[in-house]
């Protein structure tokens, strides 16, 4: 039985960067008071959807902002790199 060795080379030195964001938001109306209900997730599941104020929702886009940023930041840096090669 012989078996062959491989050795993988990476075509690239630049770590592999990854930046994900979820943000949901909805109005519903609780069943037993009648009453509107902000609710706000930030997992892609909505495992963690809860009620929220609307200066926590706004927080919570403010954050998401700041994401979207650092993944434009991500496109740009990527995009200068790939006219350099």
């Amino acid at each position: 039985m012989s078996t062959v060795s491989e050795t993988a080379t990476a075509p690239s030195t630049l770590p592999e960067q990854s930046i994900r964001i979820t943000l949901a938001v909805e109005i519903m109306i609780d069943l037993d008071t009648g009453r509107p209900m902000l609710l706000a997730s930030t997992d892609a599941n909505e495992g963690d959807i809860h009620e929220v104020t609307p200066d926590e929702f706004l927080a919570l886009a403010h954050q998401a902002r700041a994401e979207i940023d650092r993944m434009a930041r991500l496109a740009l840096t990527h995009a200068r790199q790939a006219v350099r090669s």
